[in-house]
């Protein structure tokens, strides 16, 4: 860290606080670069092997098959398991939150706001999988246009509702 930087923290921090920071970005990288590994594995795994469409198609069938249950129950098949492949790491970081003084919920309540997150972003990524499929059907051949304007415009509004609608949840 250069000098520069080190200076303007120690107007609002202590030496120790700002050490104190720095071992727990220590202790805190390994379960993060963890995390971010995982879940690019697992996307590029089932994103570029038959693994997705097939968990896609199977969830679908659990509907009868169409288009419509693909895009709902694939999207809610895939959030699945990514939630459950990053819950162990989402454990032990909240393990680690604990011992640093920074979360004191419960296993029950860490619990409960897993299983909030997993039904919003399953809401949510169904919502999108539906539109999405929606699009490609209807404009087989510029579907990505209207779809990138659809996103922009959904990061747009998701960036007010988030931390007013979700977080608090």
């Amino acid at each position: 860290m250069n000098s520069v930087t080190t200076q303007a923290l120690l107007e609002d921090f202590t030496e120790p606080q700002i050490e104190r920071s720095r071992r727990r970005k220590r202790a805190t990288l390994p379960w993060r670069l963890a995390s971010a590994g995982l879940g690019f594995a697992a996307v590029c795994v089932l994103g570029f092997t038959r693994l997705g469409a097939d968990l896609v198609h199977g969830a679908g069938s659990l509907a009868g098959g169409g288009w419509l249950a693909s895009a709902a129950l694939g999207a809610v098949a895939l959030d699945l398991l990514l939630t459950l492949l990053g819950l162990p790491i989402s454990a032990r970081m909240e393990t680690v939150n604990r011992a640093w003084g920074l979360s004191n919920r419960s296993w029950r309540l860490f619990w409960t706001d897993a299983a909030k997150g997993f039904l919003i972003g399953a809401i949510l990524f169904g919502a999108v999988s539906i539109g999405l499929f929606a699009l490609i059907r209807a404009l087989p051949g510029s579907w990505w246009i209207p779809a990138a304007a659809a996103a922009a415009g959904l990061v747009f509004v998701l960036s007010f509702l988030v931390p007013v609608v979700f977080e608090p949840l």
